[in-house]
């Protein structure tokens, strides 16, 4: 692997943007400023309730006290040559904002979400492009408080942003083969998120026959990304893949009777998102019959 000059990362406090106000990209911003002394810019979406606590807070307050002063913004000021700007928003609402990143003179963007089609992305931006996934359990007080546990890896496919997440106090992991992972990841994150939300309406776990409707849309899924030519990445993916469709159904049905149902739950409109990223795959591909397979999440 090729070496790289990471001192940077410990001693010179670097430019930051942070597209995304909310749990995660407020999670973030508190400890690149507070614990990585980062000049960090968090732009929030204009008119929103968390832009006006970002400003009546002047910066990012967590439920302990600490404060993270950062400059608050509704727009990306394309002018600025930022180290890195990281996009925190969910992947279906990246769409709008690539004009403006592609506009931005900032030398590097990390996108930290989950995605079916990174490689477009990765196409459009070239040797900016750096991914990620965020594993981070953040809630926000109605106030606008921060209350996260950074006590999970998120994973970033370069090791100099590694390094700089590290130096903050932020677990993340490098994962040489990101795009790859996220898409393989997709089924995994639809699947636990889908199959906890009719378990979370009615206050019990999942039906067997909602369990087994989000297993066949995972391996659809699968079966997708294989035809493409890609591998299934990671060994737990690459295991719960080779499940037979009952028995993944199984581990869902199990998983939908945790405490975790109701947060799972919440992430319902990214889920059905990510659905509609995998199913414009499948079309593209001629690949139709896959379609109503995937959908069928969508109707829980």
């Amino acid at each position: 692997m090729r070496r790289l000059d990471l001192s940077f990362a410990m001693t010179s406090p670097l430019r930051l943007a942070i597209i995304g106000g909310g749990n995660i990209g407020s999670a973030f911003a508190l400890k690149l400023v507070s614990v990585g002394h980062h000049d960090v810019t968090v732009i929030a979406r204009p008119g929103s309730k968390r832009l006006q606590q970002l400003q009546e807070l002047n910066g990012i307050v967590s439920v302990s006290g600490q404060r993270a002063a950062v400059t608050v913004s509704d727009e990306l000021d394309t002018s600025i040559a930022y180290d890195v700007v990281i996009v925190t928003t969910h992947a279906h609402q990246v769409e709008p904002l690539l004009p403006v990143l592609q506009a931005s003179a900032t030398k590097a963007i990390l996108f930290m979400f989950n995605i079916y089609d990174p490689d477009r992305l990765a196409r459009m931006f070239g040797a900016r492009a750096v991914f990620g996934m965020p594993f981070i359990q953040v809630d926000l007080t109605p106030e606008g408080l921060v209350d996260a546990n950074y006590n999970f890896k998120s994973a970033i496919g370069d090791v100099r942003w590694v390094e700089v997440f590290k130096a903050a106090d932020i677990m993340v992991y490098y994962e040489p083969k990101m795009l790859l992972w996220l898409r393989s990841h997709v089924p995994v994150g639809v699947g636990v998120i889908t199959v906890c939300v009719p378990a979370s309406r009615r206050g019990a776990g999942a039906t067997w026959g909602e369990a087994m409707t989000v297993a066949r849309a995972a391996h659809a899924s699968w079966t997708l990304t294989k035809s493409l030519g890609y591998s299934i990445y990671g060994t737990d993916k690459a295991v719960f893949a080779s499940l037979p469709v009952a028995a993944l159904a199984a581990l869902l049905w199990v998983f939908s009777r945790t405490s975790l149902r109701n947060r799972f739950a919440t992430a319902k409109g990214e889920a059905f998102a990510l659905v509609d990223g995998t199913v414009e795959a499948a079309r593209q591909a001629n690949m139709t019959s896959l379609v109503p397979v995937l959908e069928a999440v969508k109707t829980l």
